[in-house]
């Protein structure tokens, strides 16, 4: 009697004695062959499940959770500290913290620049909390957490690429307070 090359299966010849034992044989080879080709499948099928998963997963955590964006120090003392915004990409963010952690002035302006005060900061630990939605068309506003009190920047995210802390009188902002977003 005859086989087949790939799995063994038996061809009969018009002179070969058909025996039951040789059917069971060949349907046990098949079972085995199927059954491993739907574990492939399945395999196959769950790998382009998770392959699919794992980027819905990296497109939400690119757009969820903390993430240190930039940080800056004062050099310096001086009257005036620039923090560029230029790095932040607010169509990336529903909400972008800056926290200051202010050395010497206890409270320190804040505006779009050295001379446009739009709020203040107090105490050492200044934290602000900006809402973009993903959206860098929105108003910039930001919630200040130690007062509970809003600042509008007067212009849309997309137009804000710097904050400055500004003191007055013989204030200073001392060198060492430093600033993360």
């Amino acid at each position: 009697m005859n086989q087949t090359s790939n799995y063994q299966l038996n061809q009969w010849q018009l002179h070969d004695r058909v025996m039951m034992q040789d059917f069971n044989a060949d349907n046990a080879k098949i079972d085995a062959a199927l059954h491993a080709l739907d574990t492939a499948v399945d395999a196959k099928a769950d790998q382009t499940a998770l392959t699919a998963l794992q980027t819905t997963v990296n497109q939400v955590s690119n757009r969820a959770g903390a993430k240190l964006i930039t940080s800056g120090t004062v050099p310096s003392d001086t009257q005036t500290f620039r923090i560029p915004l230029t790095g932040v990409d607010w169509s990336q963010w529903k909400a972008v913290h800056l926290t200051a952690y202010l050395k010497g002035a206890s409270v320190v302006s804040i505006g779009t620049a050295a001379n446009s005060v739009q709020g203040s900061l107090s105490g050492s630990h200044a934290h602000l909390l900006f809402y973009p939605m993903f959206d860098k068309e929105h108003a910039a506003v930001a919630l200040q957490i130690s007062n509970s009190s809003f600042i509008s920047f007067q212009r849309l995210f997309k137009d804000l690429p710097e904050l400055w802390l500004v003191v007055y009188n013989s204030n200073i902002i001392k060198a060492g307070t430093y600033y993360k977003i």
